[in-house]
């Protein structure tokens, strides 16, 4: 009980204490360049900054210059029937299903919606996280909820934050036996953005596995087809609009790279700072990109059908997940949240679970500090701290995880002995 008690704490006090150093940092940091802000160096503003063509400088009002990411949605779903015929949305259909129900709310009244929405969620997910499981402490659960990820995903008003509530209540409900109910809840978040649905991967080998993974499969496809059908143009046009609109941005090529946390990042940030004079390199391994993701995600699921660890198989799919994308913003790493709490309800803690725990603090911390151009105005194209550290932090936990688990399957273990025994036979003779 002392070790539980013991590794619970460790988990919530690297989180606070990594936060408060870096948040330090980062004012530090902010104060140090003059002109730039310290909301700049949290998250990325994108299209909602002052005198853009999205948003023009002559519109007034409470919000209309914040919370970015539900600004440009709430415009592409309530100006026009469909999100991808006529216009550029690039989410999932439920998302914008959603969001079309808030469309005609004027956006000063939205973005405070938002925030009591946000600030219901984590009371409800915390609440409802100590009923299931009395061991869970509220202050931790609320530590690992309004990390960096989190507070980023508030500043940018991305839908992300409520993904990100929803997966935290998943891991739970998963730790508690409720597979039906995190099945269903994985299929909404995948349903939401699509990539979570690799989540579906901690059921492999439990009870039931085949029914849970077809439940939550079950959900993403009625969910989605649900909500293509309420959009105006047909099913099908709809559905070719989402496919084209989602692969033009996947290739549009503009990615900031100081806020960057995949492997498309660390190879800009190679690239640009000629590391080790390896900057041509990387450059022709970053045209790979997306053999180099499929490979990574296929190593992912054979690596999980090998283990039943829960807390390995949610870092093997958060790492992944962020790895590959070409574009991991700070809201991204919120993925980790649920390796966080899978840590976190281990009840046996090994010194294995502290060097985990203490990079995944790191990982949900703000670390988006130039280290090149120093002195010069803060550019988002600048390589960070951030776009350096937190990929090479990923992949050392990803690779990781890899070999211990593949040195630990049965086959392996065997394979090894027999060849210990075949050299001790040769030496005997």
């Amino acid at each position: 009980m002392a070790s539980n008690f013991t590794g619970r704490n460790l988990m919530s006090r690297a989180l606070a204490v990594s936060f408060i150093i870096t948040n330090f940092a980062t004012f530090a940091m902010s104060s140090w360049y003059q002109n730039r802000k310290f909301e700049d160096l949290y998250s990325f503003k994108g299209a909602d900054f002052p005198l853009s063509p999205s948003v023009p400088w002559s519109t007034k009002g409470v919000g209309v210059h914040f919370f970015g990411d539900l600004l440009e949605s709430v415009k592409i779903v309530s100006t026009s029937g469909s999100p991808y015929i006529k216009a550029s949305g690039t989410y999932l259909p439920f998302t914008y299903a959603v969001l079309r129900i808030f469309g005609s709310i004027d956006y000063p009244l939205l973005c405070l919606m938002f925030l009591i929405s946000i600030a219901v969620g984590i009371a409800v997910v915390t609440q409802i996280s100590y009923k299931l499981n009395t061991n869970i402490g509220r202050i931790d659960i609320l530590i690992i909820l309004l990390s960096w990820p989190m507070l980023s995903g508030i500043d940018r008003g991305n839908i992300q934050v409520f993904l990100l509530l929803l997966l935290v209540l998943a891991i739970v409900l998963f730790s508690m036996g409720h597979n039906v109910a995190s099945a269903i809840t994985i299929g909404l978040i995948g349903a939401m953005k699509g990539y979570p649905i690799l989540f579906l991967l901690i059921f492999l080998g439990r009870s039931q596995w085949r029914k849970n993974i077809f439940t939550g499969l079950s959900t993403f496809a009625i969910a989605t087809t649900v909500s293509l059908l309420t959009f105006t143009g047909g099913f099908m046009p709809n559905l070719r609009g989402f496919v084209r609109n989602f692969t033009a941005s996947e290739t549009a090529g503009y990615f900031p790279v100081a806020y960057n946390n995949s492997l498309n990042g660390l190879f800009e940030s190679v690239v640009r700072l000629n590391l080790f004079g390896m900057g041509n390199f990387f450059d022709t391994v970053n045209n790979y990109q997306r053999p180099i993701s499929i490979i990574l995600i296929l190593i992912t699921i054979i690596t999980c059908t090998m283990t039943t660890n829960m807390e390995v198989r949610l870092l093997l799919i958060a790492c992944v997940l962020i790895l590959t994308a070409p574009y991991s913003p700070a809201y991204m790493l919120g993925l980790l949240m649920a390796p966080a709490v899978g840590l976190y309800l281990v009840s046996r803690q090994r010194r294995s679970h502290t060097v985990l725990i203490v990079l995944v603090a790191v990982l949900l911390s703000p670390k988006v500090f130039p280290i090149a151009n120093l002195g010069t105005p803060f550019d988002p194209l600048t390589p960070t701290l951030n776009s350096v550290l937190n990929p090479l932090i990923l992949l050392t936990i990803f690779v990781s995880l890899v070999i211990f688990t593949l040195s630990r399957h049965p086959i392996l273990k065997s394979r090894r002995t027999n060849t210990l025994n075949f050299l001790s036979n040769i030496d005997e003779h």
